[in-house]
This record gives C-alpha cells, structure tokens and sequence, in this order.
C-alpha cells in the first residue's frame, strides 16, 4: 500500500445540532460537544441510544452540518466543506456495500471517485485486502461473505483512500458475540498499525474500554466525562458515568462529617470512612455509596471482617465468573468472583457476611432519578 498521509488532529468547538420534534418540540441531538482528538489517537464516544454520539459523528464526517460551533481538522476550518473533501474515511453499521459490485470494486470506489490511475487503482487495492485478511477476494461479491469479511471490505474500503481521520459508527453491531471481540481487536491493530487518527461511536462499554485510547462519554447530547478505560471506571465523575462504565452497587448514603478530601458516611446503619469526595458534599447531604461487584466478598455472617450482612438470593455461575446477589438491609448488593473462589459457597436462603477494602469506596451527590 503507498504511503498513508500523515494523521491529523481533530478539533470540535462547541459543535451543536438541534432538531424540531413534533412532540417535545426543540430537541438538542449535540450541544456545545468541544473535543480535541491528537493525531494518531483513538477516541470512542461512548453513551446510551440518543445520547449525541452519532450526531456528533456524522456533523464530523460532514453528513450533517452544526447548528452551532466550528470544527478543525488538522489546521484547516471545516465549515461548509462537503464530505467528500475531508480526507475521512467511514465505515457504516451496515457496512453499505454495493451489492452489485465485486469487493474489488467496492474497495476501489474512493479511488476511482478521486480519478486515480487505475494501474494505482489496482496496486492498492491488492495491497489493502491483503491488509485486512482478504487477499484474492477482488472478484467475489458482497453477497457471498460472511458478516466479518463484509465488515473488513468496509474496514478496506475505508483505508484505501489513505485519510487523515477514520470514523466508525457502530461497526460491529450487526456481529455475533464472539466475531465482535476479534474484530474489535482486529480493528485497534490495524489502527496502531496505520498510526490513522480515529473516531469510534459505541454503546458497548466493553469494546470502548478495549479499543480506545481515551473514551468520551456522552449523555442528553452533551460530553459528561472523558479520559482513559482506568479513568472512568475507577474515577466516575458521576453516578451516571458509574452506572454506564461496567457493573457498580449504589447504596443509599447520609454524610456525617468532613474528613479534609474525604467524608464520613452512614449506609445501612454502617459507618464509613471515604477518602476521597466531590467538594460539594458536606454533613447532611444525601448521596450514592459506590463499590464496584468485583471489589466485594462473601464472608461467613459471623467474621468480624463482615462490613454488612444478608441473604444470599442468587448465584449464577458465568464460566470464569460468578455472580452472587446478596439482599442486606433491603438493598441489593452484587457480588462478582472468580468462579474457583466461588466454587465453595453457602445455599441460596443463607445467612452470608460481605467485606470490601476502605479503598474500594466511592461517594458521589444523589443524582436525580436514581
């Protein structure tokens, strides 16, 4: 394959897009999204279903313009430059083949809409399947591959235009559960490989956290955190972050005291100490108990290590995992282990204790709704 360009920097400054709803009226898709995307990086946007994630993609990619805000790639100004003139390359959900065309075909599409050489046509198309895992697939069509190669023709598709950006909206959506995780790690290799500056929209947290080198999670159209898989997981800046980033217990929580950066909180009767808290809780204040399933452990009820006790309602064995629901004081609490530790275990109906390490706590504002 020729040489590439060189990655580019994206810059989003208050980028925004709003639309007339029939029934709720004046609806924000993306409000005031401001982003800046190193070259060579790879950032997902992460968030629930309508939360501005692909809005904000396509108002990128140039599918839709901003009602508000500028957008840079590299050091040239976006605004009113067509699709077609952003050096990006996109891959669709659906994959968007054309189903009449052979994979060469569509693979050379870009070229030939650029006015290639078709012998530089033909080289780089051979150079890119080659790249992807589909070497000799030139005469095939769409039709006759399964979803992973229909998948790596767009990925090809996309790179052989050698772009400054790559977009991906929602690539591996339409894949099983098995060809998604090695297709995801299929598509971070290349990246790395390629070094090409990448945007990726998900709602699926785990194939945020393993592809991406910075994660933004967005909710209502707006951009509520951003930072590594680390970052997020284990420093939520919300009660929404900590919910949407993997498996988290809430418990309903009462604060005491100010203890310097910390708090000291009631939950369930218990009191806890909590190193570290938001600024704005003070004694008296209402907020969220937070300890990721993972962080906890079964203990017998009597062990003076036991920071609550309960019934164990459930176990559900998950191959290398096993989940442990524990009703204490009328809160559920789940509890995640290694199936070998978990392997001996008291009955359903039992009286269990649970411990965790002071560590292990978090502490956010109540958050309206929750």
């Amino acid at each position: 394959m020729a040489a590439r360009e060189q990655p580019l920097p994206v810059r989003l400054d208050g980028l925004s897009r709003r639309y007339q709803h029939r029934v709720k009226g004046e609806v924000w898709a993306a409000r005031d999204v401001t982003l800046t995307i190193a070259p060579g990086e790879f950032l997902t946007l992460l968030g629930p279903s309508g939360c501005g994630k692909t809005t904000t993609l396509r108002m990128v990619a140039g599918f839709e313009p901003p009602d508000a805000g500028r957008l840079w790639i590299g050091d040239r100004e976006m605004g009113g430059t067509p699709a077609h003139e952003r050096n990006m390359g996109f891959v669709f959900q659906n994959y968007a083949l054309f189903p009449h065309l052979t994979i060469g075909e569509n693979v050379a599409y870009g070229l030939r809409v650029r006015s290639r050489p078709e012998a530089e046509i033909r080289a780089a198309v051979t150079d890119v399947l080659a790249l992807v895992g589909l070497a000799g697939y030139e005469g095939q069509l769409s039709s006759q591959l399964s979803g992973g190669e229909q998948q790596r023709v767009a990925l090809a598709r996309a790179i052989v235009i050698r772009p400054g950006v790559l977009l991906f909206d929602e690539p591996l959506s339409n894949l099983d559960a098995r060809l998604r995780v090695a297709m995801r790690d299929e598509i971070r290799a290349l990246q790395q490989r390629l070094g090409i500056t990448t945007i990726y929209v998900t709602h699926d947290q785990e194939e945020a956290m393993a592809v991406s080198d910075r994660i933004v999670v967005m909710n209502r159209g707006r951009v509520v955190q951003q930072g590594t898989a680390e970052d997020l997981y284990h420093r939520p800046a919300s009660g929404f972050v900590a919910r949407f980033i993997g498996r988290i217990n809430a418990l309903p929580a009462r604060v005491v005291a100010r203890a310097g950066s910390g708090v000291e909180v009631e939950s369930l009767g218990r009191r806890f100490s909590v190193a570290s808290a938001p600024e704005g809780l003070h004694p008296g204040h209402d907020g969220d108990l937070l300890v990721r399933p993972e962080a906890l452990r079964l203990v017998a009820a009597e062990d003076p290590s036991a920071r609550f006790t309960g019934t164990l309602e459930r176990v559900t064995f998950l191959g290398e995992k096993t989940e442990l629901a524990v009703r204490c004081g009328g809160e559920p609490l789940l509890v995640l282990q290694p199936s070998a530790v978990a392997s001996v275990r008291p009955a359903v109906g039992a009286t269990v204790g649970v411990t965790f390490d002071a560590d292990a706590l978090l502490v956010l504002p109540r958050e309206e709704g929750t």
